[in-house]
Formats: C-alpha cells, sequence, structure tokens
C-alpha cells in the first residue's frame, strides 16, 4: 500500500511524503509504527524514488540515530513539541525540521519551543499547525485558523496546516484545508491512502486517492485565483 501511495503521490509532481516508523500514541495499544522494522521500507522508496523527499516523525535522539540515512525532513510531533533536548540537538545539525504545535500549547509557546531549534543554529524549519483542545466535542480538535497570520506578524518561520489530524474525519479534510490555504497558511500535510479502510493508523482521516485528487484540483484552481 505504502509503495502505491508514493506512486500516486509521484504522478502528480508531489515531492514530499510522510513515512512514519515512529508513531506516539496515546493508547499504549494503538498501532505505533513499524519501527525498526520499516528500515527496509524506506531503502526501496529513496533507491526506487530518489525524486522523492522522506519525512519522519523523531521523538527521541535515538530515533534520529535509526533513520537519518533515510529521512530527509525530520517532524516533531505535538507530543514532542517540549522535547529542548531533541529541538536543541536538530539546531546543532542544521536538520530540516517541521515543528508541530501541542494540542495544548499557545501561539507565544510553540515560537519559544522553535527558538531552541534557532538559537542552536538551525535555520530549516517549518511551524504545523495540527489543531488545539477546547471545549468542543464534536471533532477532535478545534483548528487555529489565526496562527499563521499571527505568527506572520513577529515572526518569517513559515507555517503549514494539518487539516487530517484535527477533523478526524475524511469528509471535512477537503473544506479545511482549502479555508487553510486561504487563511495563509504556506502549505498543508494531507493524509492518503488507496484504501483507507486497511489503514494501520487513523483510518477514518484519510482521504482514498480519488477524493485526494479532488481536493488537490481544488487547490490548484486556488492558487490560481
Amino acid at each position: 500500500m505504502g509503495l502505491e501511495s508514493i506512486e500516486f503521490c509521484k504522478n502528480i509532481g508531489i515531492k514530499f511524503f510522510r513515512s512514519f516508523l515512529f508513531k506516539s500514541r496515546t493508547k499504549i495499544y494503538s498501532f505505533q509504527g513499524l519501527g525498526k522494522d520499516g528500515i527496509n521500507i524506506l531503502k526501496l522508496i529513496k533507491h526506487n524514488y530518489p525524486e522523492i523527499k522522506l519525512i519522519c516523525e523523531v521523538s527521541t535522539i535515538q530515533q534520529y540515530e535509526i533513520i537519518k540515512d533515510y529521512i530527509d525532513v525530520f517532524q516533531i510531533g505535538a507530543r514532542s513539541m517540549y522535547n529542548t533536548e531533541l529541538l536543541t540537538f536538530l539546531g546543532k545539525e542544521n536538520l530540516p525540521i517541521i515543528l508541530k504545535r501541542h494540542f495544548g500549547s499557545t501561539i507565544n509557546e510553540w515560537l519559544h519551543m522553535a527558538e531552541y531549534y534557532l538559537f542552536s543554529g538551525g535555520r530549516k524549519i517549518l511551524l504545523c499547525e495540527r489543531g488545539i483542545k477546547s471545549f468542543e466535542t464534536s471533532y477532535r480538535y478545534s483548528f487555529d485558523i489565526l496562527s499563521s497570520s499571527i505568527i506572520s506578524k513577529v515572526s518569517k518561520i513559515p507555517v503549514i496546516a494539518d487539516p487530517s489530524h484535527p477533523s478526524g474525519d475524511n469528509s471535512i479534510v477537503s473544506n479545511l484545508s482549502m479555508a487553510a490555504i486561504a487563511a495563509g497558511f504556506k502549505g498543508l500535510i494531507v493524509e492518503t491512502h488507496p484504501d483507507p479502510s486497511k489503514a494501520l493508523s487513523d483510518s477514518k482521516q484519510q482521504l482514498n486517492h480519488t477524493q485526494f485528487m479532488k481536493l488537490f484540483e481544488k487547490m490548484k484552481n486556488l492558487k490560481n485565483l
């Protein structure tokens, strides 16, 4: 399934692909990634699709050491946003990172964590809005549509959006994606799978390839407005 999605993304010109081997979960019994067993898949992707840049989440320096030879961009997940040791390490190496917002953090706290990376010498950073907790319970997280605009007033760090995670429902991912781009976010992380019902994680929020293509065409039309 993973290689089918890689082929799909390559054919429509997408150059960045998330390939998580480690996925921290609230519930210990939930699927938490293939771990080291996924290394051979990364090797296969890098060999057959050298034009594709791979993104992988890391929550420890030990995880970084396992995947560093195969990954182009390192994602710091929401639960790891406050991991100053990891941010400092990646900053000293000037490695490309995506820093996701913790679901309980303010914008200022998010920017303060980015400073650990920047202060250490890192200059290759994107921030990613993925929603915050509120009293609303009809969807997973409240997407802060204003965060990119607020950050642009005080920082030059680009902010992208993850519309899949806060919605938790693939039927509203497209609308949230359009809203994010219209609100000034510089890019999107959207989950797609050839058959979401067979996905090992977060199947309800993933678009199948037909749904993704419809969104992709909408994005291109919006860009041309």
